[in-house]
């Protein structure tokens, strides 16, 4: 516990709701680095790889969404999520396309479909996937149809 490193490595993820604070957070690390080395007269190098974008839902695609979802699912089924931070190939899509990110459960206890994502039990209840399917659906005939 006595030893001074000759040298330190620091890694870590970072997300953010929005770009702007993604933005800022990068230039806050890279200034910090920047100052604490010079502080103790050493050397610092930041080595930042950008990732995936904020995943931002479209206002009025979130809306027509909760119009939609009821006509498949029961509406206390409808839920808003709470802010949530994935790291989502989607985001790009949302970059070019207004959208919406929707989450159709897929968990279910009776078949032991409990475990989050990245967890090495993690399976999920297939028959989500027709309500995803029908759902889906839905959302398409509601744009065709202006609502």
């Amino acid at each position: 516990q006595n030893v001074i490193a000759s040298t330190c490595r620091i890694t870590g993820t970072v997300r953010t709701f929005d770009e702007h604070t993604r933005v800022l957070i990068q230039e806050r690390i890279e200034h910090m680095a920047r100052t604490v080395s010079e502080t103790y007269g050493t050397e610092a190098s930041v080595r930042y790889l950008v990732g995936y974008p904020t995943v931002v839902n479209d206002e009025a695609e979130t809306a027509r969404f909760f119009r939609t979802a009821p006509k498949v699912f029961e509406a206390e089924q409808v839920l808003v999520s709470p802010k949530l931070m994935p790291a989502e190939d989607f985001a790009y899509y949302l970059q070019e396309i207004p959208g919406c990110f929707i989450f159709v459960g897929a968990g279910n206890p009776d078949k032991q479909a409990i475990y989050p994502h990245h967890h090495p039990m993690f399976d999920f209840d297939e028959d989500a996937m027709r309500y995803g399917a029908k759902l889906l659906i839905e959302m398409v005939s509601s744009y065709q149809n202006g609502e």
